[in-house]
């Protein structure tokens, strides 16, 4: 069956080359000069690709392809462009576009661009077919290789050929994580070296579909951006970048940070200062990262009228920092694996938007410090974390 493409370009020499040659492939080629007006065919949704120019009268490529995707059309984006700086691709990439391809270009080298966008669907299906016909199941959510088809809660969820691949390599490798870079070569393949930014934008209109029937999945998104966090610190990319700080001072900056959620939630938050703790040496970013980790575990599990406090003191060469709620309290049998990867401990957290990392973030970061988190806990009295840093 012959491909439906759509060239929306105002040079009529460039978009008759370009006609010409993929109408030689058996390919239907319709073609629009004016922005508005590739817009509206667009939206129509009947066609398997689309080469989009940037720079158009009426409306511009950039905004084009923004529109397409706020009106959830979905249909793969080849962005055709004379910009040839690093900016304006990733640009393109982190609106929607699926590949790119700058002016002068290569005839044959935009038809195997198009050809590869246009196949990559049935490539995907017959490996998975290969591998397995069986559906993944995670929860509400439903993964058919052999069909391409996702399923939340029973309800089927349109995504592009492109998001498909990516949600189907993460839920082929449960458990597993990966940088930004691999996910480029697993799923984009080539010519897309150093975009690595083009990974958030896919992953953020992955939640938007889900998020648009399911407000809970935010939870997906929320987990696969601390997976990322995760692989940062255990890469050996990962540096501390140390300098001389304040714990008191940003503690106190992170608690007035959190005092309208907490207010919402009619939780008491304070902090208790020793103004005279000594300026400590550490990396400040991953230091409020851990008390902010720490806030949102306290908030999550602290009722209405309960109370957080955290706090600073000096002992013994240290600035000691506590965290303490009056919340729910952890078991006892829990409380060795709370800082495990994943790990929910009761029915309760696993209806919260909690993805079980947050505490793994906390333990690495103050690994990466020489530093040990300490957790002590009462059934219905309440949880308090703590960590030394030394002066």
């Amino acid at each position: 069956m012959a491909k439906n493409i759509l060239v929306i370009e105002d040079n009529a020499d460039i978009a008759h080359l370009v006609m010409v040659n993929l109408r030689s492939k058996q390919m239907h080629v319709e073609h629009a000069s004016d922005g508005t007006v590739g817009l509206d065919m667009a939206l129509t949704g009947q066609y398997h690709l689309m080469i989009l120019d940037l720079m158009l009268p009426g409306m511009d490529g950039l905004n084009i392809c923004r529109k397409l995707r706020s009106e959830k059309v979905y249909t793969p984006v080849l962005m055709l462009t004379a910009r040839t700086t690093e900016l304006d691709r990733v640009l393109g990439l982190e609106v929607g576009a699926d590949d790119y391809v700058t002016k002068p270009f290569s005839v044959p080298e935009l038809v195997a661009r198009v050809n590869a966008i246009l196949r990559r669907p049935d490539q995907y299906q017959s490996s998975q077919a290969t591998r397995s016909s069986s559906s993944l199941q995670f929860g509400e959510l439903r993964v058919d290789p052999g069909k391409r088809q996702v399923q939340l809660g029973g309800i089927n969820i349109e995504l592009t050929a492109k998001e498909f691949d990516l949600l189907l390599h993460f839920a082929s490798n449960p458990g597993r994580v990966f940088t930004r870079s691999q996910l480029l070569d697993s799923v984009w393949g080539y010519g897309h070296v150093g975009y690595e930014h083009t990974v958030n934008s896919h992953i953020n209109r992955l939640r938007a579909k889900i998020e648009a029937d399911f407000s809970h999945s935010q939870r997906l998104g929320r987990m696969m951006e601390e997976l990322f966090e995760l692989v940062r610190l255990d890469s050996c990319e990962s540096v501390v970048f140390s300098e001389p700080f304040s714990m008191c001072e940003l503690v106190q900056d992170v608690t007035q940070k959190f005092q309208f959620r907490a207010r919402e939630k009619s939780i008491q938050l304070n902090a208790s200062l020793n103004r005279r703790a000594p300026q400590i040496y550490g990396d400040i970013a991953m230091m409020q990262r851990v008390l902010e980790n720490l806030l949102e575990n306290g908030l999550r599990h602290t009722p209405a009228g309960g109370s957080i406090i955290v706090g600073v003191d000096v002992d013994s060469g240290n600035v000691v920092v506590q965290v303490a709620d009056t919340g729910c309290g952890i078991p006892a049998e829990d409380v060795p694996r709370i800082f495990d990867r994943f790990y929910q401990r009761d029915k309760n957290r696993s209806v919260s938007n909690s993805a079980g990392l947050g505490l793994a973030i906390v333990k690495r970061i103050l690994d990466l410090h020489g530093s040990v988190i300490k957790v002590s806990s009462e059934i219905e009295r309440g949880t308090t974390f703590s960590f030394r840093i030394p002066v």
